[in-house]
């Protein structure tokens, strides 16, 4: 890796509301320095749809929204091995956020349903000295490493939510990352 490209330290998938109908899948590139929010535009969203039912064909159950979230998870594991200027050419909505022009973050952990059709989802609100951003996701962070992240990276200007309690150790066993 080159000393100019900055270290990425975690990447969120998230949900971008653009109007009243629409909504838009972004991940949240987080690196030493700066946020880059990385727009999923329609046709790689469209390409990455049709990839994943055609290796889910022969599923004999349901493919739900939260199938497909997972294939969305696992393409945001690109951006680790990518640099910011890479990922801001991407897609020409792309943009960057310096650490030091965000005055508050705040971040409300998605809650465990209590049923199997409506998921809660959660909500991370990014206030700049120009605007505010408001995203949606579904990571619960019952291991804590989204709130560890944020609180080095922003300090008294972090505004945390937990979602549920802790899994049991039986669940938690090969589970790193941010779930």
């Amino acid at each position: 890796m080159k000393d100019d490209v900055r270290k990425i330290i975690m990447v969120l998938l998230l949900n971008k509301k653009l109007n009243i109908f629409t909504r838009v899948y972004c991940f949240l590139i987080f690196t030493d320095e700066e946020i880059v929010v990385a727009n999923l535009n329609k046709e790689s969203e469209t390409k990455l749809l049709k990839k994943w039912q055609d290796e889910n064909r022969d599923s004999e159950y349901a493919l739900t929204e939260r199938d497909f979230r997972k294939c969305l998870y696992k393409y945001g594991q690109k951006y680790y091995d990518m640099s910011t200027e890479d990922i801001l050419m991407e897609n020409e909505r792309n943009f960057s956020l310096s650490h030091a022009d965000i005055k508050r973050m705040g971040f409300k952990a998605a809650k465990k349903p209590n049923n199997f059709a409506v998921e809660e989802v959660g909500t991370l609100t990014i206030q700049t000295t120009h605007k505010r951003l408001k995203f949606t996701h579904y990571y619960r962070d019952w291991n804590r490493n989204i709130y560890t992240i944020l609180a080095e990276l922003y300090g008294s200007r972090l505004k945390y939510k937990g979602g549920d309690k802790a899994l049991s150790p039986v669940f938690k066993d090969g589970r790193e990352g941010f779930h």
